[in-house]
């Protein structure tokens, strides 16, 4: 499915990206592979995604001068139920009682996940080279923060043993070092681990605000049931709305919206881009750009045009009680937090958008599908092509080569296949910023 471009996607994306931090690194080991990736890896600063200098102001329009619209009643969309497990509960507490987790040194050898903290000095060509060299070094095993042949030779060690390591130095290392290798002598200085308190009945009324234990798995378990109904209700609006412009005309648009919608979408790209240590152009093509912008424009001038002839508003009751349900699964303490920080013009839209959505919703018709039902009908974004397409005009096969084996083992077309997509990279960010929420979360222990 396709999921449009949208602010709080934006939002989420800083959230969690702002949340990621692994281990310290000193200064003096800056040359090292991790220190380089970590340098490649810097988010922006948020500041340069709230600049509202350039902020382009959109005159208001009347979107029937543009718009032309198709069926927006009579239509039907597929929707999850909310089917929360005894596993996703666990996963869910298990996550809340990471939050008040506290460091506990180990005094067992250092497995993959414990955290290290180690220093080294580093010879190369019998000459040690203080360039290279790193103190206090703080590194979680298994995660490459130090590289595979380093983070191996700890492992298995407590604190305060001396192991060594022999490492092919490649251009991370600095230019001078490249295709050399560096005899590394490691200091294991710490080794610890966080350890996540008891869940009992006192702990659930102190920390968590519930009576009881089985108090407070109830309330996740509604919690999660609510988290997933509002996940699937908004595919569903976005589903129905992607529909309903594909059914519509669309000619032109008002010039400072385009512009507008081409800053912003230019803007979440490149932060993107950022993120990985990318360049935009490997995210999406300029072509695909563009696609994505237009597609937005018609979007939101749909939207408009929907909004006006059924007399859908946002009241200023409808904009607080936004507030109240987002501001906190977007890492704010209060609403006040999260309007402060991406401003009401931009809120107050998105509002918008979603109650035009929850008016679309409650006039189409909606399928239930079960978890597994839905998960087979949209969890794969693939399709089987017929073999004669897979090949190029001319192109044969090697003999007793399979078609089907010829078809999987071509990255390259999967690559091309997937950059058509303008959403697929939306989702790539996705699990790029869960992966860091987590990193961060236990860092900040």
């Amino acid at each position: 499915m396709t999921k449009k471009i949208s602010l709080l996607l934006l939002v989420l994306a800083l959230a969690l990206s702002l949340a990621a931090c692994s281990g310290k690194k000193d200064d003096s080991a800056q040359t090292t592979e991790a220190q380089t990736e970590t340098d490649s890896d810097e988010e922006p600063d948020e500041e340069d995604l709230d600049d509202e200098d350039d902020e382009i102001v959109v005159a208001d329009y009347d979107p029937f001068e543009y718009v032309t619209l198709g069926a927006y009643t009579g239509l039907s969309a597929d929707i999850m139920k909310s089917e929360v497990t005894d596993e996703d509960v666990d996963l869910q507490v298990e996550t809340d009682l990471e939050e008040y987790s506290e460091e506990k040194d180990k005094e067992d050898a250092a497995e993959e996940e414990d955290y290290a903290v180690i220093s080294y000095t580093v010879k190369v060509d019998g000459q040690e080279e203080e360039d290279l060299a790193a103190d206090n070094y703080e590194i979680v095993l298994g995660w490459g923060d130090a590289g595979e042949e380093i983070e191996n030779a700890v492992i298995g060690h407590k604190a305060g043993d001396k192991v060594q390591a022999t490492v092919e130095l490649d251009d991370t290392y600095g230019e001078d070092f490249e295709g050399k290798t560096g005899e590394f002598d490691i200091s294991i200085d710490r080794i610890y681990t966080f350890v996540s308190p008891e869940l009992t009945d006192e702990f659930a009324k102190d920390k968590l605000g519930y009576d009881t234990v089985d108090a407070y798995k109830a309330g996740v378990r509604e919690k999660l049931a609510a988290d997933l109904s509002m996940s699937s209700r908004q595919e569903a609006g976005e589903n129905l709305l992607s529909q309903i412009v594909a059914g519509s005309e669309c000619s032109g648009h008002p010039d400072d919206l385009y512009e507008s919608v081409r800053q912003s979408t230019e803007e979440m790209y490149q932060y993107y881009a950022d993120m990985f240590g990318a360049e935009r152009e490997d995210l999406i093509s300029d072509e695909d750009l563009e696609t994505a912008i237009i597609e937005e424009v018609n979007s939101q001038m749909v939207l408009k045009a929907l909004a006006r002839k059924e007399g859908v508003e946002l009241s200023e009751e409808d904009y607080k009680k936004y507030l109240e349900d987002n501001f906190s699964e977007y890492g704010f303490e209060s609403a006040e937090e999260l309007e402060a920080a991406y401003g009401e013009k931009d809120l107050k839209a998105e509002a918008a958008r979603e109650k035009v959505l929850d008016w679309l919703l409650d006039n189409n018709q909606l399928n239930e599908l079960s978890q597994a039902e839905y998960e087979a009908k949209y969890g794969a974004d693939t399709e089987e092509l017929d073999e004669d397409e897979d090949l190029e005009e001319g192109e044969e096969l090697e003999d007793g080569e399979d078609p089907d084996a010829a078809e999987e083992e071509d990255p390259e077309d999967a690559d091309e296949e997937e950059e058509e997509e303008p959403g697929d990279i939306e989702e790539v960010v996705g699990e790029e910023a869960g992966d860091a929420e987590e990193a961060g979360t236990e860092a900040q222990q």
